[in-house]
């Protein structure tokens, strides 16, 4: 499972255009004439149940934040080829990230699952306002925050992590860096004697 955090292709669009476009892209599974998402989400205080009225809160939010340009962030779970989340686990999976980032429950998101490449894959899009006091949130190192998120997800959830992962989760959950968990390498020595025998050093 891997994550990305996708940077804002237009920095001059307004809040408004910003949030209706990524919106427009996540649920119609990336392309205008294509079928809606497998499953759209949201997470958060809303008061509306309509996608449409949770648009309008989504960017009635965002312009609250009068000191901050772009206080939406677009965020891309996608699970390996052959694994494939129900719409419970995409909820719980966007209920971590946000947490990890140091969003609270009631930030809002909307997200969607989607299956147009040979991954699954969830598109988050998180509003960085508070609903209550309208601060934004810092980003701080995020994609850092993002990678401890994906080590919870996976180990609450039941994936494979990737090789490279920057973070794992222990046997109890607790997330901790990948590099502090491997197996060590037998020192040169021991190496040396392994190469010249043939057989298996104590090490």
């Amino acid at each position: 499972m891997i994550v990305k955090c996708i940077t804002n292709p237009k920095t001059q669009s307004s809040k408004a255009a910003r949030i209706g476009s990524l919106l427009d892209y996540i649920e119609a599974d990336g392309h205008a004439d294509a079928q809606k998402a497998e499953y759209i989400g949201a997470s958060g205080n809303f008061y509306s149940d309509s996608q449409q009225g949770q648009r309008a809160e989504m960017v009635a939010l965002a312009m609250e934040a009068t000191h901050s340009k772009d206080p939406v962030d677009h965020w891309l779970l996608s699970w390996k080829e052959g694994e494939q989340p129900t719409q419970a686990q995409c909820n719980e999976a966007v209920e971590i990230l946000k947490r990890h980032l140091g969003l609270r429950g009631g930030h809002l998101a909307v997200f969607a699952l989607h299956r147009n490449t040979e991954n699954y894959h969830l598109h988050v899009v998180l509003n960085r306002v508070h609903p209550d006091t309208f601060r934004v949130e810092d980003k701080g190192w995020c994609i850092d925050k993002a990678h401890k998120a994906i080590a919870e997800i996976i180990h609450a959830q039941g994936w494979e992590a990737e090789k490279n992962a920057r973070y794992i989760a222990g046997r109890s959950g607790e997330v901790m860096r990948a590099s502090s968990v491997r197996e060590p390498h037998p020192r040169s020595k021991a190496l040396d004697y392994e190469n010249a025998t043939g057989e298996k050093s104590c090490e």
